[in-house]
């Protein structure tokens, strides 16, 4: 073909064609738009499920590592836990709000995220030489879900301090 019968040749897409394309297109960029709004909101869903999480067993692991480490619990409170450790050495716990203190220093504390903290000491029997045992309850709260963990803490407790208590009578 000689140059002037390319530029006489007119074929090509009709107009209908066109616009069938472009509706197909605008049809498939829309569904994929949609698609990446639905997977980010699910995306961010699950950070902030796993930050309240993440917040939750941090808290709950410093505080049973406290306790273990501890000698005796001298204060339990709605809002204040005081153990002694060894060598006499004093770690206050206050929680308050949203924010978990140790020794003044912020344990916990996450904005948007309520945090609570419950911790009991189980009653036992006065003759028994078992260690007193500490349940300890964290849970977080965020705008779309809650998280709460759990879990039962024994004292350490000597041979020393077990035969004082029964040989005393206590």
């Amino acid at each position: 073909m000689t140059r002037m019968n390319l530029l006489r040749n007119e074929q090509g897409f009709t107009m209908q064609e066109l616009l069938v394309v472009l509706i197909v297109s605008s049809l498939l960029a829309g569904f994929c738009f949609s698609l990446f709004l639905f997977t980010s909101k699910l995306l961010l869903s699950w950070q902030r499920n796993t930050e309240v999480r993440s917040i939750v067993n941090g808290t709950l692991n410093t505080l049973v590592l406290d306790v273990q480490q501890s000698k005796q619990v001298t204060e339990i409170t709605d809002t204040t836990l005081v153990l002694v450790k060894r060598g006499n050495r004093t770690v206050v716990y206050h929680f308050s709000r949203n924010r978990i203190f140790r020794d003044h220093d912020v344990v916990a504390s996450q904005d948007g995220i309520q945090l609570s903290v419950l911790v009991s000491k189980e009653i036992q029997n006065q003759k028994s030489a078992q260690a007193p045992v500490l349940t300890i309850k964290v849970s977080g709260t965020s705008t779309s879900n809650t998280y709460q963990s759990e879990t039962r803490v024994t004292l350490p407790y000597s041979g020393r301090e077990a035969f004082i208590r029964t040989s005393n009578g206590i």
